[in-house]
């Protein structure tokens, strides 16, 4: 698979170097996600500053396309458009050995649905925000360096007097951690794992925030679907809930041949479970896990292949 937002990166900073105005300072962040029908973008603009405490981003976001993951219906034999778009705020802090990062965002959904002739047009706005800490430096668990990323996010989509509006609150914690246990000049052996919870609650959720996870520092800023697709090997968009617990292990070697064409091998075990907590019954939650392992090989950093099994 190509791996986009490295390879888009490249495309910017191309773009930039031929720009006859200077561009000191650092280059803008971007995140792209291609779909069949459509796509995200998701660009930081670095805000010029001489704080050495920290750096300002600003968060531009647009999307849109045709798809079947929509908000508001599970309607079939339809057709449906969307446009979304945002704007935001980032801010960096370091201190104490500590990376911090303060972010906060609005942006608003519009589909356009047609089902059985019948047109719909549906709206949401969101407010989010999200604190983020990570070590600035590798820590030590005996001779083995470690980092950790712990987040934090809150996010509310008000109703606004409007007919078949969301109406909800969305929190989410996770903590992603990854042990470096080998380092030699040929090979490279990693330990990583991420864990999370998200939670659900108002009068009117959609579909598509109950089949996917609040994430708020993942790429393009937008809810990641969960459980299936964050657990691997489960279809996207399977099992939905108000409540969600996932977790993403995986041990990963990697190859370093010198010519810029490294393979990696992962083996992963990752687990999850979803439901109602209101509801009278245990049944109502599933649990879901997978086993398997993916071999890929990464072409200059750029592009990676691979196999998923």
């Amino acid at each position: 698979m190509i791996n986009v937002k490295r390879f888009f990166r490249l495309i910017l900073l191309l773009i930039v170097a031929v720009m006859p105005v200077s561009t000191a300072g650092a280059l803008p962040g971007l995140d792209f996600n291609f779909r069949i029908w459509g796509g995200d973008l998701a660009i930081r603009w670095p805000v010029p500053a001489g704080d050495p405490h920290g750096t300002t981003k600003i968060l531009t976001f647009v999307g849109g396309g045709s798809e079947d993951a929509w908000f508001f219906t599970e309607q079939q034999d339809s057709t449906l458009i969307n446009l979304a778009g945002g704007i935001g705020i980032q801010r960096d802090f370091a201190f104490g050995g500590q990376e911090l990062a303060v972010t906060g965002i609005m942006r608003s959904r519009w589909e356009n649905l047609t089902p059985d002739g019948q047109k719909l047009i549906e709206n949401t706005l969101q407010a989010a925000a999200g604190i983020r800490s990570a070590a600035a430096a590798p820590l030590f668990i005996g001779p083995f360096p470690w980092s950790y990323d712990l987040e934090a996010t809150a996010a509310w989509s008000p109703s606004l007097g409007l007919a078949d509006e969301a109406n909800y609150l969305r929190l989410n914690s996770n903590l992603q951690i990854r042990l470096q246990l080998l380092n030699s000049r040929k090979l490279r052996v990693y330990l990583a794992s991420r864990t999370g919870i998200d939670f659900l609650t108002g009068p009117s959720i959609p579909v598509y925030a109950l089949s996917s996870v609040g994430e708020l520092n993942a790429p393009l800023f937008l809810p990641v679907p969960a459980p299936g697709g964050i657990i691997r090997g489960i279809e996207t968009g399977r099992y939905r809930g108000t409540i969600k617990i996932y977790s993403n292990n995986e041990l990963q070697l990697r190859v370093h041949t010198g010519m810029d064409f490294d393979p990696i091998l992962r083996i992963f075990a990752d687990s999850g479970l979803s439901g109602n907590p209101s509801a009278a019954s245990s049944a109502d939650f599933t649990r879901q896990m997978s086993l398997g392992l993916s071999a890929a090989l990464d072409i200059m950093g750029f592009i990676e292949l691979g196999y998923f099994a």
